[in-house]
Order: C-alpha cells, then sequence, then structure tokens
C-alpha cells in the first residue's frame, strides 16, 4: 500500500514509524524546511508512554528526562503558595516522564528518517480522488498517485483546509508564548532561582511557569489575546516585559536577556471534526482533534491515535473500515479531554479578580482541588 503522510510532527512520526514495523514504506511531507528547536518541557503520560515502548523508543526517550523535582506555586512578590513534587515513578501506571519537546520530536524523527523519504519545505496543493486512489498535487506542480493520504499536518493542515475548508478550526482567545534556549544564553540568572525547579504563578489574565536545568531554561506563558493580533520579533518581547513587571521573583531578568527570534508564539484552536476521513484521507493528531494544551495529553492521544490507526489498517484490507473502527475507538477518548482543556485554559487565565484570589487560595488550602481541573481523569 502507497501511503502519503503530510506532517512530520509527533503523530506524523509515530504514523511512519509503526508503518515501518509493519511492512510498509510510507513516504513524508513536511511544509517547513527545518524543525524548530523552541517549545515547552512536557510530561508524557502513559498514553505515549505505552505507545513509546511498543516502538522501542522508550529506553531512549528516558535518558533524555529532564531532572525536574517540583514545580512552586509563588504569587507575584515570590512568596511560596504550593509545591508539588515532579519526581517520576517507573514500572507503574502512573509512570512520567518529563522532557523537552523538541527532544521527543528529534527521538522519534532519528528513528525513522534513514528509512524512508523526508520531503522538506513541500506542502500539498490540490487532491483528487478516483476508484483507484488520489492524486496528489504538490506545490511544484509535481503529480503523485497513492492509495492513502494521512493528514498528520496539525492545527492549520492543509490537508483538512483543501477537502473540508476552514470551518471546523474554532480559534479560542487564548495566546500563549513558549521558548526553549540553551541555558548558557542567560549569563545572569537571578541568584534566588534554583535548578531542577519548575516555578509557575497567576495573576488576572495571565500565567506562566519557567525552569531550567543544567542544559536548557523554558518558558511558557498564557494571556487573554484578541485572535487577530500577531505579535512580530521585538513585540513578543516587550508584551511579555510589560505583563511580568509586577512580578519580582526575576522572570522579569530573564526574559530581559532573551532574543525574541527564540519565542513562539500561537493562539489555541479547537478541531472538532464531524468526521476525520473523508474518501481516502484520514486525520490524526491536532489536525483531527486539537485541544489545549492544559491537560498535557495532547501529544500522547496523537502517539495513541496514530498506533490505534496502524492497528486498525493491520486488521482489515478495507480502508473505510480500518479509518471507521480507528475513529470510534479514539473519539470518545479525545472529545471528553477536548472540552476539559478548554475549560481550564479560560480559567487559567480569567481576568476576574475574584477567580484569580480563588485560585491563590486553593493553592494554599486545597491544592487537590484547583489541581484537579488539569487532570485528564
Amino acid at each position: 500500500m502507497n501511503i502519503l503522510i503530510s506532517g512530520a510532527g509527533i503523530a506524523g512520526l509515530t504514523l511512519a514509524k509503526r508503518l515501518l514495523m509493519e511492512g510498509y514504506q510510507p513516504t513524508i511531507i513536511e511544509k517547513a524546511t527545518t524543525f524548530r528547536s523552541v517549545g515547552s518541557m512536557v510530561e508524557l503520560n502513559q498514553d505515549a508512554i505505552t505507545v513509546l515502548k511498543k516502538m522501542g523508543l522508550i529506553d531512549e526517550i528516558q535518558k533524555r528526562n529532564v531532572k525536574l523535582a517540583k514545580r512552586q506555586f509563588l504569587d507575584a512578590k515570590g512568596n511560596l503558595l504550593y509545591e508539588l513534587s515532579m519526581k517520576t515513578t517507573k514500572g507503574s501506571e502512573l509512570e512520567r516522564v518529563l522532557i523537552h519537546r523538541f527532544t521527543w520530536h528529534d527521538i522519534l524523527y532519528r528513528s525513522v528518517y534513514e528509512h524512508i523519504p523526508i520531503q522538506f519545505g513541500s506542502n500539498i496543493q490540490a487532491l483528487s480522488e478516483d476508484e483507484t486512489g488520489i492524486q496528489v498535487t504538490f506545490q511544484n506542480g509535481i503529480q503523485q498517485h497513492y492509495d492513502l493520504v494521512i493528514g498528520a499536518d496539525g492545527v492549520h493542515s492543509q490537508t483538512r483546509k483543501l477537502l473540508l475548508g476552514n470551518q471546523y478550526e474554532q480559534h479560542e482567545d487564548i495566546g500563549y508564548m513558549v521558548f526553549t534556549i540553551k541555558n548558557p544564553i542567560i549569563k545572569k540568572m537571578p541568584v534566588h532561582l534554583e535548578m531542577g525547579i519548575n516555578y509557575a504563578t497567576y495573576l488576572p489574565g495571565f500565567y506562566l511557569q519557567f525552569g531550567f536545568d543544567e542544559n536548557y531554561a523554558a518558558g511558557l506563558f498564557m494571556y487573554q489575546k484578541d485572535r487577530n493580533i500577531k505579535f512580530s520579533g521585538e513585540q513578543k518581547k516587550t508584551f511579555l516585559l510589560q505583563k511580568c513587571k509586577s512580578i519580582e521573583w526575576g522572570i522579569h531578568q530573564v526574559i530581559e536577556q532573551i532574543d525574541p527570534a527564540y519565542i513562539y508564539e500561537d493562539t489555541m484552536s479547537i478541531i472538532n471534526l464531524p468526521e476525520w476521513s473523508k474518501g481516502r484521507t484520514v486525520w490524526v493528531g491536532d489536525a483531527a482533534h486539537a485541544m489545549t494544551f492544559m491537560l498535557g495529553t495532547g501529544g500522547g492521544k496523537a502517539m495513541l491515535g496514530a498506533d490505534r490507526l496502524v492497528n486498525a489498517l493491520m486488521e482489515t484490507t478495507n480502508y473505510k473500515e480500518a479509518f471507521s473502527k480507528y475513529e470510534s475507538l479514539h473519539r470518545i477518548d479525545v472529545e471528553r479531554l477536548q472540552q476539559k482543556s478548554v475549560e481550564a485554559a479560560k480559567f487559567t487565565i480569567s481576568n476576574s479578580l475574584e477567580e484569580f484570589k480563588q485560585k491563590n487560595l486553593l493553592l494554599q488550602h486545597a491544592p487537590d482541588q484547583l489541581l484537579k481541573r488539569y487532570s485528564s481523569e
């Protein structure tokens, strides 16, 4: 079977690896010319770990585990409100791995890049299906015929846009910025910030996390945003400095030292498709079911969905049956989390002074009630 995967992100590379394991030789196209070395630190949940074990990659992933002992929730003045242990537990259902997203992505990429063709700087311009397969026209005008196309091309999916339009991309009024940079770039780390601790602070309409280990420093910032506004260049840094000016525990000094080119900015979006396939094209990961990252489950669900799709393709020669089985098995898992992720994101950056006070009080007196909002359970 001749399969084209559009997108070389977490979902696309997982698909490629799993298809290789089953004897297929898929082709990947990726519109980016190179991968970004920015992004947030992520906690790989049981979904991701299960698939990584199946692919034989878990040992390498665990070797790159970020040594982060705890998360401290601080108020703007730096007073400790609550401390959460981030230690991993191995060999149990609670097994967790903390890793930089680009490291996770790089491990997946290195597991497949020598075995299948990956075309960077390439995108799809048209899809035309007949009874024998699907004709793909690339942006350079070249046409090729495939049996199936798998859209793993993210929130702003080109394959989805070509076949379904833009009506299923729901933008939330929630902006975010992230950076991951090599630690030596920050030459003057505030002396009271400790390696191996992730610091977090709530403000009205704003939330941030920052931490560093011996190799990297990583920050995440969330805020209410007009979805039509796009920051560029120095504006990103200026915006963050303005938002963090009242925070006294050191994040302002960190941001001052960062080149804005290292800061990635976007708007949170939700994808709700009535069906995850159309004809011989099927969508996985964010292209099918994007959610906010507040529950920390998006990447794991993308990997699990890719694995389930490959399993379904192996169980039947009828691609329609395979697509249907994959969706029926995976959709019920995802839809509950999508709505909860939106609610968690909106609560996190609420402008309400009452909710701001409530969050800090809960951190001090009933942290489990607050953290339950961010649980995927």
